[in-house]
């Protein structure tokens, strides 16, 4: 389910993005992909709350994706 949301967040299908991601975390809440991708929404649509809500999730899992993720954010 990561690899549609990736997909629609490629192709700027932000709505569709959303929901396949929160989807996916809502199955796997530790998916780390899915919630940077869904950070990568956010920051793509300028939803700085919604973007360090997910680099939190990332701190929390420890994950590899959570620099990647803050460097986006601090584009904003």
């Amino acid at each position: 389910m990561e690899e549609l949301g990736f997909s629609y967040l490629k192709l700027t299908r932000f709505n569709e993005a959303t929901t396949t991601l929160k989807q996916a975390i809502s199955t796997n809440r530790d998916a780390d992909i899915a919630h940077y991708y869904l950070g990568q929404v956010y920051t793509s649509t300028g939803n700085k709350s919604g973007a360090n809500n997910e680099y939190r999730e990332l701190q929390r899992l420890n994950s590899q994706y959570t620099d990647k993720l803050m460097d986006m954010i601090k584009k904003m």
